[in-house]
């Protein structure tokens, strides 16, 4: 609306387009992820349900959004943080999860490749 105020209708019509793609990019850059614990038949976020017991040594992890480019570098980030000295296994819901590109599948690779350097090492 500014843009169109100050600019005149054409230029601020792309200024607005080109800020609102700019804030999705940002949004989805960065997913929630979260560790998951069972209540029940269902799976909810061990931060909201710090009371919920889960397995000794499994964190079943939890990306709300696809795995693409543009997010693949946060994602990795926060598995690794969500991840422990006692940790022997990893799990990956990926039921919000509706689409993964190559960028997504190489840093899932790549997290795969570290746990099993760790492992080796331990």
């Amino acid at each position: 609306m500014f843009g169109v105020l100050l600019f005149d209708t054409l230029p601020g019509l792309i200024i607005g387009v080109a800020v609102s793609m700019l804030l999705l990019l940002y949004r989805v850059s960065k997913p929630h992820v979260s560790a998951l614990a069972k209540d029940g038949t269902r799976r909810v976020d061990t931060s909201s349900h710090p009371d919920l017991k889960t397995l000794d040594g499994v964190v079943v992890v939890r990306v709300e959004a696809g795995k693409f480019f543009a997010n693949a570098d946060h994602v990795r980030e926060q598995n690794t943080g969500l991840v422990t000295a006692g940790t022997t296994m990893v799990v990956l819901d990926a039921e919000t999860s509706p689409f993964i590109d190559v960028s997504g599948a190489q840093m899932l690779a790549q997290l795969r490749a570290l746990a099993g350097r760790d492992n080796t090492s331990a």
